[in-house]
C-alpha cells in the first residue's frame, strides 16, 4: 500500500496524540507515586502483530519490555479473538 507524505503525516501525528493523550490519562487516573509524581512509566501504540507504531515522550526504557510481551500475549490471546471490553 502506498502512502503519501501528507496522510503519512497525518497517521503520524494521530498515532503520537493517541499515545499522548493514554500518557494523560494514565498519570491523571494512577494511584502510583511513581507514575504521578515521577512520571515513571511509558506509553505506545502498536499494531495487530505487536510491532510499535507510535510512543508518547516519556521513559522509553521500557519500551524494550513492551513488544516481546505483547507479542506472547498475542500468541495466547490472538487479535481475531479480542473482543470489546477484553
Amino acid at each position: 500500500m502506498k502512502v503519501d507524505p501528507i496522510t503519512l503525516e497525518v497517521l503520524n501525528n494521530a498515532f503520537k496524540s493517541t499515545a499522548e493523550e493514554m500518557s494523560a490519562v494514565l498519570r491523571r487516573t494512577a494511584y502510583s507515586l511513581n507514575i504521578r509524581e515521577r512520571t515513571d512509566y511509558s506509553t505506545a501504540v502498536f499494531d495487530g502483530e505487536g510491532r510499535l507504531v507510535s510512543h508518547a515522550a516519556r521513559e522509553p526504557l521500557h519500551l524494550n519490555s513492551m513488544p516481546p510481551f505483547l507479542r506472547a500475549t498475542l500468541k495466547k490471546y490472538p487479535v481475531d479473538r479480542i473482543e470489546r471490553g477484553d
